[in-house]
């Protein structure tokens, strides 16, 4: 990433439920999951006029990672007032 790149100190995380979640063992041993999350958030390059808002799958199991999402219409409209959100900060 550019290092003159200002990145919001704002971000939403929407877990997805249709998706495996990727399994991982603790530093304890103990065994738990990852679930596959989608982070709205907010960047600006220093040349850019104005902010970006970016979808970032996370977690979840990589090969299941889809190219198009499939939701839950919570998890639609939990994103959609995400994505709401992110515009309203952007523009100030």
């Amino acid at each position: 990433m550019e290092a003159r790149t200002h990145l919001s100190n704002w971000e939403a995380g929407v877990t997805m439920s249709l998706y495996s979640a990727e399994p991982y063992m603790g530093e304890d041993l103990s065994r738990d999951a990852y679930p596959l999350e989608i982070l709205v958030n907010l960047e600006q390059g220093y040349r850019e006029a104005a902010p970006t808002i970016s979808l970032e799958p996370e977690g979840g199991l990589k090969e299941e990672r889809p190219s198009s999402l499939n939701m839950t219409v919570d998890e639609a409209e939990r994103i959609a007032r995400a994505l709401l959100k992110a515009v309203k900060l952007a523009r100030g």
